[in-house]
C-alpha cells in the first residue's frame, strides 16, 4: 500500500487526503469509498533550492526587457542619436510580457 500524492494519469491506488492522514482507493476512474486510517502523512517536497525561481521563463523575459530599456538610452544618452530610444520599444514589450507571465 503506497501512499503517494494522487498523480494526474488516473494511475489507481491509495492516496492521503485530510487533515487526520486517512487513505482513500482511486480505481482509476472514481473513488471507491474505500477508505482506512494511515499511519503517517505522505513525506511531500521540501522547499525550492534557493535562487530556483532563476529558472522560470518569466525571469528571462523581464531581465531582456530591462537589457533592452537600459542599453539603449545609454547609447541615446552618449551618443546623441535619439533613434536608439526607439529599441527600448521592443525592452518595454518584453518587460511587460515577463510581467504577464509573473501573474
Amino acid at each position: 500500500m503506497t501512499t503517494t500524492a494522487p498523480s494526474t494519469d488516473g494511475t489507481p491506488g491509495w492516496y492521503c487526503y485530510g487533515p487526520v492522514p486517512r487513505l482513500a482507493e482511486w480505481d482509476g476512474t472514481a473513488w471507491t469509498g474505500d477508505s482506512h486510517g494511515a499511519a503517517a502523512a505522505p513525506v511531500l517536497a521540501g522547499p525550492p533550492r534557493p535562487f530556483a525561481f532563476l529558472l522560470q521563463p518569466w525571469v528571462r523575459w523581464i531581465v531582456l526587457g530591462q537589457a533592452l530599456v537600459i542599453l539603449p538610452a545609454l547609447l541615446s544618452g552618449g551618443t546623441g542619436v535619439a533613434w536608439w530610444s526607439l529599441v527600448s520599444v521592443v525592452g518595454y514589450a518584453a518587460f511587460l510580457g515577463g510581467s504577464v507571465l509573473v501573474v
